[in-house]
């Protein structure tokens, strides 16, 4: 049983509709006036809004348009009545929001026909609703229960770099941590957001490259920091191979450009790129690579991860050296 209100200024109509409506056993309710019709909605629970296009005053289709322009009331399906079938304003009516139309003298079979439908639809639209709000909460969890895992791997990452003092195994140590505390911070931001199936990797750039200087005890005088970079959403699937190259990336500037404590600049730009790509550029005028060094060929794990998951993202690396270095990768937007 459904609550059916009827706006309409005729009383032998709502009279008629409200016979109807109780026969198809639901409950009918009616106002000859829609000016009270907001007044209405906010103390009485209504499924099914029965509306008049010719109503005096403010029209129905005026009224339509405020109740879907209100939030509180756009999952209420809106069925127009008229006793004018002007195919201008009955499609003004549906891109308005409504749900159906009756024309006038209003129909018995029709009536049932078009409630019954409306009344359906709404019920399915709030059974999809209740299940992706189900399955953003599953999605919360995972992503939670996903960064809890990493940020258990960097704890252990954490108490095995206090247990060693071979500086080369802490580097290692150091930059596997990075790493892994780099995917775990996209699975905070995503968790974190409504947006559970991509993250703006331009405000989450900001926060890592803040971790990275962090994590490396970079003072601020020493290198200087200059970014350029816009809101740009990415999945998942792009976000964490992005996340990780530009680790790699910053992670080699702040240890190998700026060398015996030399102060420098490290700049970092990400952009929107033509045919729906994404480019991300990181510069900085340090010492440059050795010019015996082949990007394509090198054993560095650094980039050699950059190469593969550039290559992971159907993108394009592009290396310049001297002055500095400049790692410019281009790769598409999902």
């Amino acid at each position: 049983m459904a609550t059916i209100l009827i706006v309409d200024d005729e009383k032998t109509v709502i009279q008629q509709i409200s016979e109807l409506i109780t026969t198809f056993g639901h409950t009918p309710q009616f106002l000859l006036e829609s000016e009270y019709l907001f007044q209405l909605l906010e103390t009485l629970p209504v499924e099914l809004i029965l509306l008049d296009i010719n109503m005096p005053g403010v029209d129905g289709l005026q009224r339509l348009k405020q109740l879907k322009s209100d939030e509180r009331y756009t999952k209420i399906p809106v069925i127009m009545l008229t006793g004018d079938v002007n195919e201008k304003l009955i499609e003004d009516c549906f891109e308005s929001g409504a749900a159906d139309f009756i024309n006038k003298p209003i129909r018995e079979v029709v009536l049932k026909a078009r409630i019954q439908a409306a009344l359906e639809a709404r019920h399915y639209i709030d059974q999809l609703q209740a299940a992706l709000r189900e399955k953003e909460v599953l999605l919360k969890e995972i992503h939670h229960r996903v960064k809890n895992n990493l940020q258990i791997i960097s704890s252990l990452f954490t108490l095995q770099l206090q247990r060693t003092e071979n500086e080369g195994l802490r580097t290692i140590l150091k930059e596997s941590q990075n790493r892994v505390e780099s995917m775990a911070l996209i699975h905070e931001k995503l968790y974190q957001t409504k947006n559970l199936a991509q993250i703006d990797f331009g405000t989450y750039l900001q926060e890592l490259v803040a971790d990275l200087f962090h994590s490396y005890r970079i003072p601020h005088h020493s290198v200087s920091l200059e970014l350029d970079v816009q809101s740009i959403l990415l999945s998942v699937d792009t976000a964490i191979p992005c996340s990780l190259i530009l680790n790699e990336l910053v992670s080699n500037a702040l240890k190998y450009a700026f060398v015996d404590g030399s102060a420098g600049k490290l700049r970092i730009t990400l952009h929107p790129h033509e045919n729906n790509r994404a480019q991300l550029c990181v510069q900085d005028n340090g010492v440059g690579l050795p010019e015996v060094l082949n990007f394509q060929t090198t054993k560095s794990l650094g980039l050699r991860l950059v190469r593969i998951l550039t290559n992971q993202l159907r993108g394009t690396v592009d290396l310049e050296v001297h002055p500095g270095t400049t790692f410019t990768i281009v790769f598409p937007i999902d």
